[in-house]
């Protein structure tokens, strides 16, 4: 699909909500800062929730507040429930948010695999360790984003999770996609602005990738980037100026697959 006078556009805009439940203020405090401090880096909207006991987060959700991610003390004054109990009883309530325990020690780590916590993080804030699980939610609410290009006699939307690469020729940017390609005037810049993603990275003056279809890098010449599209493996040259960057963010998605 090509037309002259294309227009794209975006919709479905990134944002995140995250609820901090811990009943110390420092702690609390403390978590809060460290994702806002994510969040400027990332340039991503995110909004704090913060509840100093599990029973007004449990309330919270009962509301069917959208929350993306909640990040759960486990330790709580006797008179309430632990965060391993406050997590079951969102679990029970059918609920499939996220969670993050932030705990002083380990001891009770594998209690977490009983509510399917997405894993865990220490005090003080590991800021790195948060970052990639903030991360991995926002990988997910960006597969949920949606590119919309008005040819003038059509219009496509493209769901941001089945773009494998894209491409320009001279002049003509292409959406290569797991459902096809869609051509229109533009440039790699203008895309990947739009895109607003850490999943897209360029690797040469022609092409930009999706970090998620990759299924290998080649860092000898002739560098190149292996992706998947659909069934198939499909090879994308790299340059040289952009290997170690490629390879780097690449290592990042793998470590946010397996933490």
């Amino acid at each position: 699909m090509k037309g002259e006078h294309s227009k794209l556009s975006a919709f479905c805009a990134i944002s995140m909500k995250i609820a901090i439940c811990d009943d110390e203020v420092y702690w609390n405090d403390s978590l809060r800062d460290s994702v806002m401090q994510w969040a400027e880096d990332k340039k991503v909207n995110v909004e704090c929730f913060s509840f100093y006991e599990p029973q007004s987060l449990i309330d919270k959700l009962g509301l069917n507040e959208c929350i993306d991610l909640i990040l759960l003390d486990i330790s709580f004054r006797e008179e309430m429930m632990d965060g391993i109990q406050a997590a079951e009883a969102i679990r029970q309530s059918g609920s499939e948010i996220p969670i993050v325990f932030v705990t002083a020690g380990m001891s009770r780590a594998a209690d977490g695999y009983i509510v399917k916590a997405m894993g865990f993080i220490g005090k003080p804030p590991d800021k790195e360790r948060l970052g990639l699980y903030l991360g991995r939610v926002l990988k997910q609410k960006e597969s949920e984003k949606s590119i919309k290009i008005d040819t003038g006699t059509e219009l496509a939307v493209i769901s941001v999770e089945d773009i494998a690469y894209l491409e320009v020729i001279d002049h003509t940017l292409i959406y290569h996609t797991i459902r096809g390609d869609i051509e229109l005037r533009g440039s790699l810049r203008d895309a990947l602005i739009l895109l607003e993603s850490d999943s897209f990275i360029q690797v040469h003056r022609s092409y930009a990738v999706s970090v998620e279809k990759i299924h290998s890098i080649r860092k000898r010449r002739p560098y190149s980037a292996n992706l998947y599209i659909g069934f198939k493996i499909i090879s994308i040259p790299v340059s040289r100026k952009y290997v170690s960057a490629l390879s780097i963010a690449y290592a990042k998605a793998v470590i946010g697959q397996i933490i």
